[in-house]
């Protein structure tokens, strides 16, 4: 049975070498929210991330991310595993060294297949929705 949390939010925590596997987590806001050393594999449902830093985690995209939202967002050496970024919004995030796997869409548009993406900011990818 997985673990359900929903409506949280959260702020101004640090969440460090974890692995979030086998978890729900839907409804639910991160403000100033620092992720270091984290694999990102449970399922996401309306989560809205604002002003988080996502430093050395490794992101496994899937069907079981939904409707998620990067704002404002820092990401320093992060890999993402993407199939689809639909239904993922960015807006206003700087990523720094990271290393990308797969098809990014801009604007619903498949725009990019990159494997190190750096510098970027002010950028919006993804669905609005």
């Amino acid at each position: 049975m997985k673990s359900i949390k929903g409506n949280l939010i959260v702020k101004n925590k640090l969440f460090k070498n974890a692995y979030l596997h086998d978890k729900k987590i839907y409804n639910s806001i991160f403000i100033n929210c620092v992720f270091r050393n984290i694999t990102f594999s449970a399922e996401f449902s309306k989560v809205k991330f604002k002003n988080c830093k996502f430093q050395s985690c490794i992101f496994e995209f899937d069907s079981e991310w939904r409707k998620i939202r990067f704002i404002e967002c820092s990401f320093t050496k992060n890999l993402f595993f993407p199939k689809t970024f639909k239904h993922i919004y960015f807006k206003s995030n700087t990523f720094y060294k990271n290393l990308t796997s797969g098809n990014i869409l801009e604007n619903n548009k498949f725009v990019y297949k990159v494997k190190g993406i750096k510098d970027i900011s002010q950028i919006t990818w993804g669905d609005h929705y």
